[in-house]
């Protein structure tokens, strides 16, 4: 994969996201799907002002929400008002 194409790519990945995260109620555990791959977004109840994200890269056998579940990264996401993205 080229770097041009790389960076088309994240770049369409932040515009999804910003609209996933934009729409989400707050505190929630939201399901997306990007250019048919599907992810997992938590978006705190009260996000800090510069909406720092975090990208939580999981084992090939687990799914987004078994290590949501086992390292409770929501939990301290929502502490410290990150967005976390699960990538399926």
């Amino acid at each position: 994969m080229t770097r041009a194409r790389r960076r088309a790519g994240l770049a369409a990945l932040v515009v999804a996201l910003g609209a996933l995260v934009a729409a989400a109620p707050a505190g929630t555990f939201a399901r997306g799907v990007l250019q048919g791959r599907a992810y997992r977004v938590w978006v705190p109840t009260r996000p800090a002002p510069t909406r720092p994200l975090v990208v939580a890269l999981h084992g090939c056998w687990q799914t987004p929400e078994d290590f949501a579940l086992g390292t409770r990264l929501n939990e301290a996401a929502e502490r410290r008002g990150l967005v976390v993205v699960y990538p399926a």
